[in-house]
């Protein structure tokens, strides 16, 4: 297993919360069925996943790009929702499924290339597994492309140090699947540290997009170049 299987888990709770059907057919049966457990164990992150997928959608329609590069797609099935759009999927180079107009890409190691401006970069579920120089580095290539970039963090002002025994297997499983001792790596301090963060690699015009969820470390934004 490897940060590349949590995609597995994200296919599966999308179908759980019945917004994806069909991304799930290329998940392995163990990691199937490793995915509705830990889900069962943590609702909040299904929901929070199904939710963040929603909004981001919305916005999506509504900006109607010719072009959506998704980063760190896993097995995202945004293809076949925006169908007028032509949609990129960058990813690991190791990353088992490859779609049509896959990109390897290492982020913070590989320049961002593609051969267009004025697209939508959607970096989700993606950023608190990346180094802040890592997600600096990729946030400022969005920029040089004149993208626009729709990003969740995680927010460590909506933490808690206290976990139920089902969260802290929750949290046991997810090392296991991400294999790392820490699943994750970066967190901003609150929604204001978000904001700097994109505006000191050039983003203007930065929205805090809000989830409609009681419970979730999650935060959403929109910003433009």
């Amino acid at each position: 297993m490897g940060v590349e299987h949590t995609a597995y888990l994200t296919a599966v709770w999308r179908k759980m919360g019945k917004i994806d059907m069909a991304s799930v057919k290329d998940v392995p049966f163990s990691s199937k069925m490793m995915a509705y457990v830990m889900g069962w164990l943590d609702p909040a992150s299904v929901d929070t996943i199904v939710q963040r997928t929603t909004v981001i959608d919305a916005v999506l329609a509504a900006l109607q790009k010719e072009h959506i590069v998704e980063i760190g797609a896993g097995l995202s099935a945004r293809r076949e929702r925006f169908p007028k759009s032509a949609v990129y999927n960058l990813d690991l180079p190791s990353f088992p499924l490859k779609k049509e107009n896959f990109i390897p890409y290492v982020i913070g190691e590989d320049a961002l290339e593609v051969p267009f401006m004025d697209a939508v970069f959607v970096v989700e579920g993606v950023s608190m597994y990346l180094e802040k120089k890592q997600l600096k580095k990729m946030l400022k290539e969005i920029v040089a492309h004149k993208g626009h970039v729709l990003i969740d963090f995680f927010d460590k002002s909506k933490g808690s140090k206290y976990k139920s025994f089902r969260e802290d297997l929750y949290k046991r499983m997810f090392s296991k699947v991400a294999c790392r001792e820490k699943p994750f790596s970066f967190a901003v301090e609150n929604a204001e540290s978000a904001r700097s963060l994109l505006s000191s690699c050039g983003f203007s015009e930065i929205e805090e997009l809000r989830l409609p969820l009681k419970k979730t470390l999650d935060i959403l934004f929109y910003a433009k170049s």
